[in-house]
């Protein structure tokens, strides 16, 4: 009988360990659950953060070209009043004007990179000098680069003259 109590006790303390492994591997098995639950929340929180800040930004930058646009378009309406032009709209990134005094071209496009300009080149005769100037604006970093240069017309051996100053 004895013998048959310690099988007994034997066959308790075994089911009892492999009844606490058990468990164990059940509360690991939620435990590990929950972290993955966590961790899909803080993935799917961190990309609704990212999509907000993309939309912001897509929004700057429309703001952005189209107060650019505006400003071109307000600027291109003073100059029309001002005498007979000659207005040739190419595609849709490029405006021709053309009057007595020159001409002006407004280009918009992207670069290779992807980055929106707009480039405007102004041709002016006054008398016989040729003023020529690209302005070439960055909406991303609201800035512009402008070159200039004037030219002799008068003159066959003329050579462009950088203009340091411009109005």
């Amino acid at each position: 009988m004895r013998g048959r109590i310690s099988v007994f006790c034997a066959a308790m303390v075994a089911t009892v360990m492999l009844c606490s492994r058990s468990s164990g591997q059940v509360y690991a098995g939620t435990d590990w659950l929950r972290g993955l639950h966590e961790n899909i929340g803080a993935l799917n929180r961190n990309i609704q953060h990212n999509v907000m800040q993309l939309n912001q930004r897509i929004q700057e930058t429309v703001q952005a070209n189209s107060a650019q646009i505006h400003r071109v378009t307000e600027k291109l309406n003073e100059e029309l009043a001002h005498g007979p032009a000659s207005v040739h709209k190419i595609g849709g990134n490029n405006v021709i004007i053309s009057n007595n005094d020159g001409m002006k071209i407004v280009h918009s496009g992207r670069t290779s990179d992807g980055k929106p300009y707009v480039r405007e080149s102004t041709d002016k005769i006054v008398g016989d000098i040729l003023r020529h100037v690209e302005r070439i604006y960055d909406p991303t970093m609201n800035t512009s680069k402008v070159l200039g240069y004037t030219l002799d017309l008068s003159d066959p051996d003329a050579k462009p003259i950088p203009i340091s100053k411009f109005a």
